[in-house]
């Protein structure tokens, strides 16, 4: 369609692709910005990870004495403090494991931490992450 002179605007086509245009930047961002809420809650568990090796040494710096498996959940978890949507999953005193957990059930991010005091000598690990379910 031919503009009269004097006439201003958009023609059809050049609105649609336009709207096509956004609806392809839409679709390439939308999973980025999904992504980053992924990533954001398991950089809180990473960092929550060395809030919990931080107590340790705190631990062992106050009572020069490795913290005991049956009992660091009370001794060492109760002194790490918490913000937010972390949580830790219940502590099982005779395999060391506990959740160290970003999220509400369903929608978060979990890891299986393990804690030990074999030999003397405190040792932490972490998991890879996963979807809480």
């Amino acid at each position: 369609m031919l503009k009269k002179e004097g006439q201003k605007g958009f023609t059809l086509l050049e609105f649609v692709m336009v709207i096509i245009l956004l609806g392809i930047l839409a679709s390439v961002a939308i999973p980025k910005f999904i992504d980053l809420s992924t990533d954001a809650r398991d950089g809180a568990i990473d960092a929550t990870y060395g809030a919990v090796q931080s107590a340790i040494s705190i631990y062992i710096a106050k009572n020069k004495v490795v913290p005991p498996q049956a009992t660091f959940d009370t001794d060492v978890l109760a002194d790490v403090t918490l913000t937010g949507d972390l949580s830790f999953g219940a502590y099982t005193a005779a395999t060391g494991e506990f959740y160290l957990q970003a999220g509400a059930s369903g929608a978060g991010r979990r890891a299986l931490a393990t804690y030990s005091d074999a030999g003397g000598s405190p040792s932490l690990t972490l998991a890879p992450k996963g979807v809480w379910p």
